[in-house]
């Protein structure tokens, strides 16, 4: 079951996944010796399958750091991937040791910039976690690498970073248009994107309080909708394939009155 697993995290393979999982007795940490020892969740990571990545980081036995035999942690295969949803699930799970280099001393920031990954820096960044740029390490100096490689939106993103952080994070929230909020909430918000949301905000809230609604969801419905569905299945606890609309409508409802009286940090 466990190269099952590792074979269905590899392809996106959502449904045969959960199938799994959910049979039970199958070691979600198992790592492929063939393949260098990564994980399921090395997997999903490198190949930007986020509904997977989303599925595994909900697993209570995950190991989030669990490292290949070249000490690849599954943050740094999603550096390497370059998806930036998987990216901020990772970041978003204090488990996640984001500036893990490998045996050779490569940092993720350092791959991230090797690969030129601007909207991934950007939203790391952005979540407040720490953004180590050089780890001390002979291969983990990201703005120098940055420069060596031609990435100058990437170099000076960093530059600007090194600089000023606050400034620096503070203009890529309002860029990216995130409330200064928990991001679980965040994420929880976004998943009740649906057809009944905006019909449910029509009929329980004010105007302005719809406007702000829907400028939110303008964001959050770039999430795919089948992670907004995992998601929620981990928030809600339950892995029902439907959830009742006056389920989602309470705690729509509750999640609103925190959060869209909020204004952006503009």
């Amino acid at each position: 079951m466990e190269l099952q697993l590792w074979r269905a995290a590899q392809d996106g393979e959502v449904g045969r996944v959960m199938e799994i999982l959910g049979s039970g007795g199958v070691d979600v940490n198992w790592r492929n010796d063939s393949d260098f020892g990564n994980t399921a969740l090395h997997m999903a990571c490198w190949n930007g399958h986020d509904a997977i990545v989303a599925l595994l980081l909900a697993h209570p036995d995950i190991r989030v750091n669990q490292r290949t035999e070249v000490g690849e942690i599954p943050f740094m295969a999603a550096c390497c991937g370059g998806n930036t949803t998987s990216i901020w699930l990772l970041l978003r799970d204090l488990r996640v040791q984001p500036n893990e280099c490998d045996l050779e001393g490569y940092s993720p920031l350092w791959w991230a910039a090797y690969y030129g990954q601007i909207d991934l820096i950007k939203w790391w960044i952005a979540s407040r976690r720490e953004v180590i740029l050089d780890m001390g390490s002979a291969n983990s100096d990201a703005l120098a690498e940055a420069r060596n490689e031609g990435k100058l939106e990437v170099a000076s993103l960093l530059e600007r970073f090194q600089a000023a952080p606050g400034d620096t994070r503070r203009g890529i929230r309002q860029e990216l248009g995130l409330y200064d909020v928990l991001a679980a909430d965040l994420f929880a918000i976004a998943l009740f994107w649906c057809d009944d949301l905006l019909r449910i905000t029509e009929t329980t809230r004010g105007e302005d309080s719809l406007m702000r609604a829907k400028r939110f969801l303008r964001i959050t419905k770039r999430l795919p909708m089948e992670l907004q569905m995992l998601l929620c299945y981990r928030i809600v606890g339950s892995m029902r394939s439907n959830i009742p609309l006056f389920e989602r409508e309470a705690a729509f409802r509750d999640l609103a009155r925190r959060l869209l009286p909020n204004p952006y940090e503009e």
